[in-house]
């Protein structure tokens, strides 16, 4: 979807926003700051994984984080994991024999300091299942993760699908402002356009 697009379905819906001139520096703030944001950008995934087109958002720095978005966000049982998406030149600083992942489809035994510094992406038996975000495929992704360090010390995000318990992901810009509104997320990246409650 065009900005046009995506700007005439945020005025369909008489919301409130602002257009950024740095969408990836503006989110990531919002993202340091302990907002969940939806991230709409770019095309949609295909198969089973939110890979930076359509993904719910968080620090994963805080215990916490994990129950309050599977409670607030996503609607589903507390014990349910997260992933990270992590900048691909750092997984050996994190996992285990770590090895190229673009599709978080591959579970890997995370590092002590991933698992003291991110513990709402490690799940019980100290493993996760990353996706590693390489420049060169996935830019805008790999940018704002990028600008998410330069706020947390940490080339780490949570990650996962931009729906909620029951539902399809999200295709469209409209199904993504109707997600972003009946859920607990605070904030909405949609193109080059910001959304706040």
């Amino acid at each position: 979807y065009t900005n046009d697009e995506i700007e005439k379905a945020l005025k369909v819906c008489n919301i409130s926003y602002k257009k950024s001139t740095d969408i990836c520096s503006d989110a990531a703030k919002l993202i340091s700051q302990g907002n969940f944001l939806g991230w709409f950008q770019g095309g949609l995934e295909m198969g089973a994984r939110a890979l930076g087109g359509r993904s719910i958002i968080a620090c994963p720095e805080q215990q916490d984080v994990k129950d309050r978005v599977n409670e607030k966000v996503k609607f589903r049982e507390k014990w349910r994991p997260y992933c990270p998406s992590l900048l691909a030149e750092f997984k050996d600083d994190y996992i285990e024999k770590a090895i190229d992942s673009p599709f978080m489809i591959l579970a890997r035994k995370a590092k002590s300091n991933l698992i003291k510094n991110a513990p709402s992406i490690i799940h019980v038996d100290d493993t996760i299942r990353p996706q590693t975000v390489e420049k060169s495929i996935l830019p805008k992704w790999h940018n704002l993760i990028e600008n998410i360090k330069i706020h947390t010390g940490y080339p780490i995000v949570l990650n996962t699908s931009f729906n909620v318990r029951g539902e399809p992901i999200v295709c469209s810009p409209h199904d993504a402002i109707r997600t972003f509104f009946s859920t607990g997320l605070d904030s909405l990246a949609i193109g080059d356009f910001l959304v706040s409650k």
